[in-house]
C-alpha cells in the first residue's frame, strides 16, 4: 500500500494553518474519542471545500487512480494517507473480475488447481457434504443460509450455464461422492414442491412480459399458458397460438445462436419441432412465433403483428 506523508496542520490550498485544537474539541463533543491529525484535516476540508481530503490533495499531489473505474483510489486515514488499489465506487464483482483477468499469480494458481485438484486430488473427493440430508427445518445453519439467499435471482441464461458447467466440471467439491437414496428423494420432493409453488416461473422472461404488455395495451383478449394437445403455448388469441422464443434458448436462425451448442438447446429445438408439427397437422389453430430479437430491436413490427390479430 502506498503512503503519502504530508503536514496535516496546513491547508494545502490556502497554505493557512488548520485550527486543529478547535476542530478536535468540536469532534470530541460529537463522539468522545481521539482523532488522528489526518481525520481532523479531512473534516476541515469537508467543511470548507465540500471535498474529502483525497479530492483536495489530488489538486497538488499525484494520487493513484483505480484501474477499473478511473476514480481516485480509496484511502485510510492513519496519521499518513494509505492508498488502496481500487476506488470506493468499484464493486467487489468488478474487482474479482479484474484480478482474474490481470493478476498473473492468481491465473497461475487457478491453472495449478485445475491439475492438482482433479479427481482424487480434490480434498473433498469422496467426502460427504456437511449438509447432506439436512434441511432448514432440522438444522439452524442451513436455515441461516436459506434466509440469506432469499431474494437472490439468477437469469435463465446464468442458470443454464451453471447447469452445463456442473455437468463437465472436474475440479468440483465432493467429486466422486454419490447422494444416498434418502437424499435424492428429499431433493425430488422439494423440487416438486417448488414447482407447485411457482418457484420456477416459465413466463417471467423479458420477451414474454413484453408480449403480454403489448397484448394488454392493444386491448386484445388472450389466454396465457394455453394447454393444447399435451403442449403449453405462451398465448392464445382467437385461433392463433403464440410462442415467444428466446434467441439463445430456442436457437433463433437469424442470430449467432442459430446452431445449438448444448443439450438444452437441442432438446428445446426437438420440442419446438414437435409443437409445430402437431399444430400443423391438427389444423385447428395457426402458430405464430415471436423472437426475442424482434421484441428488443423491432418492437413496432411486433406491435403491428399483434394488432393484426384483432381482424
Amino acid at each position: 500500500m502506498e503512503k503519502l506523508k504530508i503536514d496535516f496542520k496546513i491547508d494545502v490550498i490556502s497554505e493557512e494553518e488548520i485550527p486543529v485544537i478547535e476542530i478536535r474539541k468540536e469532534l470530541k463533543k460529537k463522539k468522545d474519542k481521539n482523532y488522528y491529525l489526518s481525520e481532523i484535516a479531512d473534516y476541515y476540508y469537508q467543511q470548507k471545500y465540500g471535498k474529502n481530503i483525497m479530492q483536495v490533495l489530488s489538486k497538488t499531489y499525484e494520487i493513484p487512480r483505480c484501474p477499473i473505474t478511473g476514480d481516485l483510489v480509496s484511502y485510510k486515514l492513519a496519521g499518513s494517507l494509505l492508498f488502496g488499489k481500487y476506488s470506493s465506487t468499484c464493486s467487489m464483482f468488478d474487482m474479482a473480475k479484474y484480478i482474474a483477468e490481470n493478476n498473473e499469480n492468481y491465473k497461475a494458481h487457478i491453472e495449478r488447481m485445475k491439475v492438482e485438484r482433479k479427481g482424487e486430488g480434490n480434498p473433498m473427493y469422496g467426502e460427504t457434504a456437511w449438509n447432506d440430508g439436512l434441511t432448514k427445518e432440522t438444522d439452524e445453519r442451513v436455515k441461516q443460509i436459506s434466509e440469506k439467499r432469499k431474494g437472490i435471482k439468477f437469469s435463465d441464461e446464468t442458470l443454464v450455464k451453471m447447469s452445463e458447467s456442473a455437468k463437465i466440471r472436474e475440479v468440483h467439491g465432493h467429486t466422486g461422492h454419490k447422494h444416498s437414496e434418502e437424499s435424492k428423494q428429499i431433493m425430488r420432493e422439494k423440487t416438486i414442491a417448488r414447482y407447485k409453488a411457482g418457484a420456477f416461473p416459465q413466463t417471467n422472461s423479458l420477451p414474454h412480459r413484453e408480449t403480454r404488455r403489448l397484448l394488454e395495451e392493444l386491448k386484445i383478449d388472450f389466454n396465457e399458458e394455453f394447454e393444447y394437445g399435451g403442449f403449453v403455448f405462451d398465448f392464445k388469441v382467437g385461433e392463433k397460438l403464440i410462442e415467444v422464443q428466446g434467441d439463445y434458448f430456442h436457437c433463433n436462425p437469424n442470430t449467432r445462436h442459430a446452431v445449438p451448442k448444448n443439450k438444452m438447446q437441442e432438446n428445446n429445438l426437438k420440442r419446438d419441432k414437435r409443437k409445430h408439427k402437431f399444430v400443423e397437422e391438427s389444423e385447428e389453430y395457426e402458430l405464430i412465433e415471436i423472437w426475442e430479437y424482434d421484441i428488443v430491436n423491432k418492437i413496432n413490427k411486433v406491435k403491428l403483428c399483434l394488432n393484426n390479430l384483432k381482424k
